[in-house]
Order: structure tokens, then C-alpha cells, then sequence
């Protein structure tokens, strides 16, 4: 998993053992079965070809891209309404672009990881019970850090 305290207790919530490293030593230590598995998009079957190794894609949608853009308090508050303005709509037509694009790359590694790697992509999975999994990971995030419940809260208002 990437080093961050919320992937690492998400893969123990899941009942894994979480190890963290840096992307480009995730193929060999797949290879030498260091790792038996890693957390990641579709696109690393093909860009890290990741697929030559992982016969097998687990569907669970536990992330969704694109990500959120954000920008420190203090750099917002130092620009114009004009300039704010210009960025709020720079960031609105790039999440566009970007949201096409990112469907075409998935589309395209899932094509490529299971007819030229002859990767296997489950698609019935339990996500319920992923979420029962996390769910109290979940609220302890929320108790430690407020915001979060925030954001949930925005994010569920949008599914």
C-alpha cells in the first residue's frame, strides 16, 4: 500500500498485513513474492505491468478517481475574487477532461491486462462487507479528525 496511515489501517481493517513501499519496488516484490498482492488502479496492470505477475483484479471500487483539488487556506485567501474565479473554472474543466481521460485509460488497461496478460477481473465482490470491514475505522477517523465526517458527508450526498 502507499505509506499513509489511512491505507495501512484500511488493508488491517480488511484483515491484510499492510506493507508500505514506494511504487517503483512494488513489481519485484510481487515477483520475488515479497508482497502477494498490492492496492491499486486498474492502469497499474499495464503502466506498472503489474499483470504480468496478478492474474487476478478484485473490482471493490474502494477508490474513486479523480480526486479532490485542493489548495492551502492561506494561498485562497491571498488571491483575488477574479483570479479565485479563474481557478474555480480552470479546475471544473479540467475534472472533465480529466474524468474522460481517466475512463479511456481504465478501459484501455482493462483491455490490454486481460486479453494480453491474461488478467482475470472479479466483479462480484462483497463490497457490504468491506464496509462493515471499515466501518469502524471510519468512525474513528471521524472522532480524531472532525473534517472528515464533513467530507463524508458531502461525498455521500452526491452517490
Amino acid at each position: 500500500v502507499q505509506d499513509m496511515k489511512s491505507q495501512t489501517d484500511m488493508m488491517k481493517a480488511l484483515g491484510g498485513t499492510p506493507v508500505a513501499m514506494a511504487m517503483g519496488d512494488v513489481y519485484t516484490a510481487l515477483q520475488t513474492g515479497i508482497i502477494d498482492g498490492t492496492e491499486n488502479n486498474e492502469t497499474a496492470l499495464t503502466t506498472g505491468m503489474h499483470g504480468e505477475i496478478c492474474k487476478f483484479y478484485s473490482v471493490d471500487q474502494h477508490t474513486m478517481i479523480p480526486d479532490v483539488l485542493v489548495i492551502a487556506t492561506d494561498t485562497w485567501e491571498k488571491l483575488s475574487e477574479e483570479d479565485r474565479q479563474l481557478l474555480i473554472d480552470a479546475a471544473g474543466e479540467s475534472t472533465k477532461n480529466h474524468i474522460g481521460k481517466w475512463e479511456q485509460a481504465v478501459a484501455e488497461a482493462v483491455e490490454t491486462a486481460a486479453n494480453d496478460m491474461g488478467v482475470t477481473f472479479v466483479e462480484d465482490v462483497d463490497k457490504d462487507a468491506f464496509r462493515a470491514a471499515t466501518a469502524d475505522m471510519i468512525e474513528s477517523y471521524k472522532a480524531q479528525y472532525p473534517k472528515v465526517g464533513d467530507v463524508l458527508d458531502i461525498i455521500h450526498s452526491v452517490e
